[in-house]
């Protein structure tokens, strides 16, 4: 009966990766210097090299994690630049500031800035009106599900619809499509 052996392990690895990573060093410090002495007979131990690299792995993950997070973090938030205009306007409070702010920009053609202007307004009126926090975290579904039961529901999936073009294609609105968005926008804050 034959005994089949293992052909590699994980410690097998490691001693290889350590090894070669220590003829690495060696090679790189004497081409560096070639007058340095021999030490032939002094060696590092495998622990402590095992050890450097695992520090050194975990290091480097733990480095890379962090800008990881920092990036993505950085990125959702400007990209959706959560309750704060775009460059040239003032910060905004309070739904009628972002009914300002929705006329100014559409008076400057901006029809775009000007519906996200009036998504803030509705998500105003939302807590104000029907006790629904807005929150970063809250996509345009949730905000969909947590008015469906409210009335008119057609103007409130319009509303959610044309943002989350806005946010996730990078639409533009024509003046048309605002004029379309604003009565929607009327029908919900005057029910």
């Amino acid at each position: 009966m034959a005994q089949t052996y293992e052909q590699t392990s994980l410690d097998w690895q490691t001693r290889l990766l350590q090894q070669r990573l220590q003829e690495w060093w060696e090679f790189t410090i004497a081409r560096l210097n070639p007058n340095l002495p021999n030490l032939e007979g002094i060696g590092v131990p495998p622990l402590y090299i095992q050890l450097l690299l695992w520090l050194g792995l975990v290091g480097m993950g733990v480095f890379l994690g962090l800008r990881l997070t920092r990036w993505l973090h950085n990125r959702r938030w400007n990209q959706w630049r959560w309750y704060s205009p775009r460059s040239g306007s003032a910060t905004v409070t309070h739904q009628n500031s972002w009914l300002e702010e929705a006329q100014r920009w559409h008076g400057q053609g901006d029809y775009t800035e000007a519906v996200r202007c009036l998504y803030f307004s509705l998500l105003e009126y939302l807590q104000i009106r029907r006790g629904i926090t807005p929150l970063a975290s809250r996509t345009d579904g949730e905000y969909r599900r947590l008015t469906q039961h409210l009335a008119p529901q057609e103007s409130y999936d319009l509303l959610w619809r044309v943002h989350e073009r806005i946010c996730f294609r990078q639409d533009t609105v024509s003046q048309e499509q605002w004029q379309t968005y604003w009565q929607a926008y009327q029908r919900v804050v005057n029910d």
